[in-house]
């Protein structure tokens, strides 16, 4: 029997929103919901998800009365999912076609907790593409700690191995911060080298900002690890010498 996914997809104020939910209504792994949280966006990106939403009964979409930040919203959505495989896309990224069938192939086949892929950069105003990143084939607590390799939109999670879960309630980081947690209780990731995501960025996103995420790296870090100070300065540096290698991937 084929399992069902639940696909969780925050929103606020994206151009390109309907290009990410065309790559997963296209998808052909065909069993699967689609949930929309909408962050209180501007009228014309909740039109769009109104339309979209009203022509395809896989949809559902959730609204926020208030601005709340992506963790919160993907929380809203890991409540409301109804199936144990739970995938994640963000509304500035778009899927290729095949992403979810290869995936679910591979989980099941090697029992693993959490998978991710590699992925490519597109940068959204010269749409210049990055060398694909690729992450590791086997991806544990402590790899987490020299360098977050597992993309978001990237990602799938069975939760009937790793149990319930949400996001730390914080403005920044939350997925780095969700992935230490299930880690650091033994799960790991199955890391594919094929490329099945298209990361949008140059946008001003927080995550463009080097000295920023470096800020939020330290803090998530110590707070969802229990590495003592001393180790912890070795792993940041691993961190800043992987973020440094991905920059010149661009």
């Amino acid at each position: 029997m084929c399992p069902s996914v639940s696909i969780i997809m925050p929103v606020f104020n994206s151009a390109s929103v309907e290009l990410s939910i065309a790559g997963v209504l296209i998808q052909t792994y065909k069993y699967f919901e689609l949930i929309i949280i909408d962050d209180c966006s501007n009228e014309e990106t909740v039109n769009i998800l109104l339309h979209l939403s009203s022509t395809d009964s896989r949809i559902s979409l959730i609204r926020n009365n208030k601005n709340k930040g992506a963790g919160i919203c993907r929380n809203i959505g890991l409540r409301a999912a109804k199936y144990d495989f739970v995938a994640f896309c963000d509304s500035d990224d778009v899927w290729a076609q095949n992403k979810l069938e290869i995936q679910l192939a591979a989980m099941i086949k090697a029992n693993a907790p959490i998978c991710c892929t590699a992925y490519v950069k597109k940068h959204y105003i010269s749409h210049k593409k990055s060398a694909p990143i690729i992450p590791p084939k086997r991806i544990t607590h402590n790899d987490l700690l020299k360098s977050c390799s597992i993309g978001m939109s990237t990602s799938v999670v069975n939760r009937k191995i790793t149990g319930y879960f949400e996001m730390p309630r914080t403005r920044r980081r939350q997925d780095f911060g969700m992935w230490l947690q299930l880690t650091r209780k033994g799960n790991w990731a199955l890391g594919l080298d094929i490329s099945l995501v298209e990361y949008s960025y140059g946008n001003n996103s927080v995550s463009s900002n080097k000295l920023m995420a470096a800020y939020y790296h330290w803090k998530t870090v110590r707070a969802n690890s229990d590495i003592s100070l001393f180790v912890m300065v070795g792993y940041f540096c691993s961190y800043a010498l992987n973020g440094f290698k991905k920059y010149l991937t661009r």
